[in-house]
């Protein structure tokens, strides 16, 4: 990732996970004297994971900078409702 990623992508992990992994990866690029900064990560997440404000606040702390919701339809009706009600989670609790 460090000599020659664009970001980094730790799927279906843990914030704590992820926050070792952040914290490993930025030791590395300092060495390799890349900026930590240049290396963006993508939280992966799984079924059921990162749905939730508290969660997302989770995966700040632990150094992710995006993060993916998985939605459980693909059904164009039933998938809004689920992101609407993920958006209601996330951004007012």
């Amino acid at each position: 990732i460090v000599d020659w990623g664009d970001g980094w992508v730790p799927t279906i992990s843990s914030a704590e996970q992820i926050s070792r992994g952040r914290a490993t990866l930025d030791e590395l690029a300092t060495q390799a004297g890349r900026n930590p900064k240049s290396i963006p990560s993508f939280a992966f997440g799984g079924p059921g994971q990162f749905r939730s404000r508290e969660k997302i606040e989770e995966l700040v702390q632990a150094g992710a900078d995006h993060a993916t919701i998985w939605i459980k339809s693909t059904a164009k009706a039933e998938a809004l409702t689920e992101l609407e009600e993920i958006a209601r989670l996330v951004l007012t609790q």
